[in-house]
Formats: structure tokens, C-alpha cells, sequence
């Protein structure tokens, strides 16, 4: 039976909903893995039985728990005297937006050296930064809605270009927090005081009339990847806030599979493949889309989806245990491949600087 480090939680908006899918994915897989939850606050790691109880983050107590880190292959548990060492096989990441999509935590894992389920630093950057997201799609010629890009302190005139109404998203956010919908000067100057709030960085995009929005998420196996069914979310709102993506969500405001024509269809499972192979994402991804008169438009692109996206699986036959177990499976293998390259040659630089290059660094004679 593999170890995992379920890793989940740190400083985002949508650190409540990391605590939900983390609770739902433990206590999926605890019967296939030895799972041990791992808690990221303040910057540093945090294990024990409690985290598995949604009930404790409402009382929050630290002292419940024992602070860890991880070293190459283990995580290291702080006692009262040194560490306790446990063997990890791969880090699970249930953490959504912050360090847990920009690229950080990953760029973590590979510095310890441990197997880790979400993209790398560069693919979780691009995805996290919706800016960044819209050059690349706009290099590979995918179809996204027309934009510009505000920072704060520039000129509001630039956005009105797009003409209203206008969708103001903050560059690095996810779940449709500190979005605004604006339809004249007034409430674009309001909308973009309230996005920097957030982001000093704001993407601000053509707002678009009668369109449906489409979702469909991506998996990796060992073996390649799964594709599953397209979604049609369904909401009331100008946008899908965070209101309708969590607290007012039921089965009936998600049409899965979406009733669409055939071709709409295998278009966006194919544009959804071909995104997540080019960027060269791993683990559950979900990519979102919009749909307008016609023509299809790429949104957004979430590297750890809510729920790591498993409901979309289930036309696949897969349940949230089975995703879970092919990203890990995943993540080993990538691990291993990654293992057989050389990263270091036999050079004589030190040697030289040594011998000759030191001497010019020794203070001149008077």
C-alpha cells in the first residue's frame, strides 16, 4: 500500500473549499492508500487525526497538531525531541489557488524531491495567471474573448476600448472571487478599485450576451490521459460567482453530460486534450469555456479544480478514488522518468578556479 501526503488548505480565498475536497478525497482513498493529511498554514506544514474532523476548522486549535516537513522520499514530524521520519510516496495536492496553483508548492516538491499530483511551476503559473493564460492560448491560436489588461494606476480609457459591459477578474484569483460585471465608466472605476483589492494585475474582457459556458476536465494516467464528459453549469447570474460555483449549488444547477450537438461536443474534449498536453499539466484539470452565436471560446484553465473535478469522471466509470489513484500513479512514473535524466557533467571549473581563479580575488599588495 503507497503513502501519501495529502496536502491541502494555506492563504486563498478558496481555502474552505481545499479543506472540503481534501475531506471528500481522504475519505475516498483512505481504504487504497495510508493517507496522512497535511495542513498548510502561515507558511508552514501541520499534520494529526484532527484535520480529518470539518468540524475542527471551525474551533481552530493549533496545538492539536504537530508541526512537519518533508525531505527527499519522507515527511518529517516534529517531537518534542528531533523529528519522526515517514516514508512518503507521492504528495496528493488538494490545494486551490495561492501557493497551491501559482506554482510555489510545486516548485517545493521538486526541490525535496517527493512525487507530487498537480502541474509543474511553469504549467500551475500560466493556468493560475489568467493573463498569462490568454497569451498562451493566443499563441497556439486557441479562441478567447476579446481583452485588455489593467494594472493599477493605469488608464481606465485603455479598458473602455472593449466597449460595456465589461468582466473585470482579478489576474491571479480563482472560484469568481473579486469579479465585477460593469456596464459604465462608473462602475468600471468602482469594479476596478474593488479587483485590486485582490490583484494589482486585472483582466478585463468584453462581457458576452446569450452564451452558455461549458466545462470538461482533464486526467493523466500512467498511460496517457482521460478525458470527461462536457458539463453545461447552469446559473442565473451575469457570471458564475462563488455564490453559485458553492453555496447555493445542488445537483440541479449541473447538466452533465451537456446537452449539446455531437461536434460541439468532441470539439471541446479535443481542445481540452490538446491544451492540457501542450502546457504539459498533470493531475485533474478543468478547462472552462464559453459558447456565443456559434463560437467557442477557451476561459479559463484550473489546475487543482474544486473537487479535483471527479463528478465530471463518473461518465468515465472512474470515482473520485479512481482519479486520485491515476494522478498518483501519474505523478511515480513522471517521477521516475525525470529520475533517468542527467542533470550534472564532469567539469574541471572548481578545480581551476581554485588553482588560478582565486588568486585574482586576493587583496592587492600596497
Amino acid at each position: 500500500m503507497k503513502t501519501l501526503a495529502l496536502v491541502f488548505g494555506g492563504e486563498s480565498c478558496e481555502h474552505d473549499i481545499s479543506v472540503i475536497t481534501a475531506l471528500s478525497v481522504y475519505n475516498a482513498i483512505k481504504n487504497r492508500f495510508q493517507v496522512y493529511p497535511v495542513y498548510l498554514k502561515e507558511g508552514l506544514f501541520w499534520t494529526g487525526e484532527a484535520l480529518k474532523d470539518v468540524s475542527f476548522y471551525a474551533k481552530f486549535d493549533i496545538k492539536k497538531l504537530k508541526e512537519t516537513t518533508f525531505r527527499p522520499g519522507l515527511m518529517a514530524v516534529k517531537k518534542r525531541f528531533g523529528y519522526a521520519h515517514y516514508k512518503i510516496d507521492c504528495v496528493l495536492v488538494c490545494n486551490h489557488g495561492g501557493v497551491g496553483e501559482n506554482g510555489s508548492l510545486s516548485g517545493y516538491f521538486e526541490t525535496v524531491g517527493i512525487p507530487y499530483t498537480s502541474s509543474d511551476p511553469v504549467g500551475s503559473g500560466i493556468c493560475m495567471d489568467k493573463v498569462l493564460t490568454k497569451y498562451f492560448l493566443e499563441k497556439f491560436r486557441f479562441p478567447v474573448v476579446n481583452y485588455r489588461v489593467y494594472r493599477k494606476g493605469g488608464k481606465v480609457s485603455k479598458v473602455e476600448e472593449l466597449g460595456y459591459p465589461v468582466i473585470l477578474k482579478p489576474a491571479r484569483l480563482g472560484s469568481s472571487v473579486g469579479i465585477s460585471y460593469v456596464r459604465n465608466r462608473e462602475e468600471l472605476e468602482k469594479g476596478l478599485a474593488f479587483s485590486t483589492q485582490f490583484d494589482e494585475k486585472v483582466l478585463c474582457e468584453r462581457a458576452l450576451e446569450n452564451f452558455e459556458e461549458y466545462n470538461c476536465a482533464v486526467c493523466s494516467t500512467k498511460d496517457g490521459v482521460v478525458i470527461s464528459e462536457v458539463e453545461h453549469p447552469v446559473f442565473k447570474s451575469e457570471f458564475m460567482d462563488f455564490y453559485d460555483k458553492y453555496e447555493g449549488s445542488d445537483g440541479s444547477q449541473r447538466e452533465i453530460p451537456a446537452k449539446i450537438d455531437a461536434k460541439l461536443r468532441e470539439r471541446i474534449r479535443r481542445t481540452s486534450k490538446e491544451i492540457y498536453l501542450l502546457l504539459e499539466l498533470k493531475g485533474p484539470v478543468r478547462i472552462d469555456y464559453l459558447y456565443e452565436n456559434g463560437k467557442l471560446y477557451v476561459n479559463e484553465i484550473n489546475s487543482v479544480p474544486g473537487s479535483l473535478a471527479c463528478y465530471l469522471f463518473k461518465s468515465e466509470g472512474l470515482e473520485i478514488a479512481d482519479v486520485a489513484e491515476n494522478a498518483v500513479e501519474s505523478a511515480i512514473a513522471e517521477f521516475e522518468r525525470k529520475r533517468g535524466l542527467l542533470c550534472d557533467f564532469a567539469s574541471d571549473v572548481l578545480k581551476n578556479y581554485a588553482e588560478k581563479g582565486a588568486k585574482k580575488l586576493l587583496p592587492l599588495k600596497k
